[in-house]
């Protein structure tokens, strides 16, 4: 039996998945449903507001414990951007191995993009936590834009290795096809502009690793075949 091709990538969607299991819990202030989704996709000083707790229009505290949190969170995401990031752009290198496919190859940086883009994302929301009490507009703003770069990047980089999933195995054409449905939910989410929406398209990218990882898991079971 040949030795599966994706074992290093495995080892760090491993770590990636143990990573993920270990955010610290942040208190969720009343209609809230994900704070840090929430708070990376906001588009107004209200939202913040409502997402880090204040107890009403106009009050200058936010709830201590929530915004607290989400700095633990952020500084806990430090580690898991190199896990995830590492764990799709060696994908894409595995499989252009394989495949010569150059467009994993672009895959592979726009998964290394992502990172980057996250790196920001986090600078810009501790900005705006340290904000809340003056004009978070300026954090507000960049936040919003290294969110779709890198929520983009990402998906855009699952879109690279689609093509190469799909023609191997049941488990890659779920990839594949989730793929798909996370663009259409990112699309959705861009026009319509509200929580829920923000939230279940992240929850589809995050199905995407879980399938990306299934795929790689059982790939003995794949035919081994050209991709053209």
């Amino acid at each position: 039996m040949k030795k599966n091709p994706f074992v290093p990538a495995l080892i760090l969607g491993a770590a990636t998945f143990a990573l993920s299991a270990l955010f610290p819990a942040i208190p969720k202030a009343p209609g809230v449903m994900s704070p840090i989704i929430e708070l990376e996709f906001a588009r107004s000083t209200e939202e913040v507001h409502r997402i880090t707790g204040f107890d009403a229009p106009g009050e200058a505290a936010a709830d201590e414990k929530i915004v607290d949190a989400i700095r633990a969170n952020t500084a806990h995401d430090r580690w898991f951007i190199f896990t995830y990031t590492l764990f799709l752009a060696v994908s894409c290198l595995i499989m252009y191995k394989l495949s010569g496919s150059p467009v994993l190859i672009g895959g592979a940086l726009l998964a290394l993009a992502a990172g980057t883009f996250d790196f920001g994302e986090n600078r810009q929301m501790l900005l705006l936590l340290d904000q809340l009490n003056g004009d978070p507009g300026p954090a507000l703003q960049n936040l919003q834009l290294f969110t779709w770069l890198k929520w983009g990047s990402i998906v855009m980089a699952f879109g690279a290795m689609a093509p190469f999933a799909w023609s191997r195995s049941l488990p890659g054409k779920l990839l594949a096809g989730f793929t798909v449905a996370a663009v259409v939910a990112g699309i959705v989410a861009a026009g319509l502009k509200a929580p829920l929406y923000y939230i279940a398209f992240s929850v589809l990218v995050m199905v995407l690793f879980l399938l990306l990882f299934l795929f790689e898991i059982t790939w003995r079971h794949a035919p081994q075949t050209p991709h053209t």
